[in-house]
C-alpha cells in the first residue's frame, strides 16, 4: 500500500509490501505523486520487475542501519556516519540518480573542509556497502554503485607515535587515584586494545597459568594473553567487586577519560591507542618474532604488525655493539 506524505515543499511516496524492497520517489507536485504510485501499484500486481529509480537513498541507508549495521561490532562508530548521511542531501535522492561526479564532488568537499583521508575513505566505503547491499541482496539488480568509479583518497600514513622521555610518568602523575592509571599500566603490559581491556573479566583472567581470555577480539577470534610478572601484579592488586576488571561500560569510557588526561599532564599527540603502539614496539625490543608478537597483540597480518612497530634507534645501536 502507498502511503504519501509532505516533506517540505515536495510530496514523497512510500510502497512498502511484505518480502519486497521499499519503494521511494519525490514529486514536486501531488497529482504526480498521485499517479506515480497508481501505476507502480499496478505494476507490483502484475508481477513486473521495477526499474532501478524506484527508490530512495535514506530508505537504502535506513534498511542498511536496520539489517545490517546494527549486527556489526563496530556499529558505535558506525552509527554517527550512517546518521550524516541521512542528513546530508544525497539521501532525498533517488539512488540511482547519483552518479560519479556527484560521489567525487563530495569526496573533494570533505577534503576540503580538512577532513583525513582515513575518514573521507570510510565515509565513502559505507556508501559503497550500501549500493552493494540494494544490489546484491535487496533485489536492485540494476543498482550502479558510484563509489567503485571514482578515486578514492590515498591512504594517510600509519602512526608511528611512542611514548618519548618523561610520558609515561606524566600519565600516571595526572591519572593518580583513578582506574587510568591501571588501564595504562596495563595496557603497555599486554598490548591490550581499550574495548578489550573495557571487557576483560574476571573470570578470563587465570593469575596461576598467567594467561587472560579475550573470547571476542576485534578480528572475531579468540586469543589467550601472556601476563608479564608486572601485569599479575597490577591485577593481584585489584578488588574483584565486579564480574569486569574495570567497572565501566565500553572503550569509549577510557579514550575519553585519556584525552582529559593528555589535557592536564600537558602532552600533546597522544591518544590512547598509542599505547598499544608502545607495548607492542616493546615486546620487539625484548626480541620476540613477528609471530610471537603476533599472538599476543592479535594482529592477524604482518605488514599490519611492521607498520605498529617502530624499535628505537638507540636500542637496535646496543644489539650492534
Amino acid at each position: 500500500m502507498a502511503s504519501i506524505n509532505k516533506r517540505g515543499n515536495k510530496w514523497q511516496v512510500r510502497i512498502c509490501r511484505k518480502n519486497s524492497p521499499t519503494i521511494c520517489k519525490t514529486f514536486t507536485l501531488l497529482k504526480d505523486a498521485q499517479t506515480w504510485a497508481k501505476t507502480v501499484e499496478l505494476r507490483l500486481e502484475r508481477g513486473e520487475a521495477l526499474g532501478r529509480d524506484t527508490v530512495q537513498l535514506s530508505v537504502l541507508l535506513e534498511r542498511y542501519r536496520a539489517t545490517i549495521a546494527t549486527s556489526k561490532k563496530g556499529f558505535k562508530q558506525e552509527e554517527p556516519r550512517l546518521r550524516a548521511w541521512l542528513t546530508h542531501p544525497y539521501s532525498q535522492r533517488e539512488a540511482a540518480s547519483l552518479k560519479p561526479e556527484d560521489i567525487a564532488s563530495y569526496r573533494d568537499q570533505r577534503l576540503a573542509e580538512g577532513k583525513s583521508t582515513s575518514t573521507v575513505r570510510i565515509e565513502l566505503s559505507l556508501l559503497s556497502s550500501v549500493y552493494k547491499y540494494a544490489k546484491h541482496e535487496w533485489g536492485f539488480s540494476t543498482l550502479s554503485n558510484p563509489v567503485t568509479e571514482i578515486r578514492r583518497p590515498s591512504p594517510s600514513k600509519g602512526r608511528d607515535r611512542r611514548l618519548e622521555a618523561g610520558e609515561l610518568e606524566a600519565l600516571l602523575k595526572a591519572t593518580e587515584g583513578s582506574f587510568m592509571s591501571i588501564v595504562i599500566l596495563l595496557a603497555i603490559e599486554t598490548a591490550m586494545r581499550a574495548g578489550e581491556l573495557a571487557v576483560l573479566r574476571w573470570e578470563n583472567v587465570n593469575l596461576e597459568r598467567r594467561i587472560a581470555v579475550l573470547p571476542d577480539t576485534k578480528n572475531g577470534d579468540k586469543r589467550v594473553v601472556p601476563l608479564s610478572t608486572k601485569a599479575i601484579e597490577i591485577l593481584r592488586s585489584l578488588d574483584r567487586t565486579s564480574p569486569t576488571v574495570f567497572q565501566i561500560q565500553d572503550s569509549y569510557v577510557i579514550s575519553d577519560a585519556f584525552r582529559r588526561v593528555t589535557r592536564k599532564a600537558g602532552i600533546k599527540g597522544l591518544r590512547f591507542h598509542d599505547i598499544r603502539h608502545e607495548a607492542v614496539s616493546r615486546l620487539f625490543e625484548k626480541r620476540l618474532n613477528l609471530m610471537e608478537v603476533a599472538s599476543i597483540s592479535g594482529h592477524r597480518s604482518l605488514q599490519m604488525l611492521q607498520r605498529y612497530t617502530h624499535l628505537r634507534a638507540e636500542e637496535l645501536a646496543l644489539r650492534l655493539g
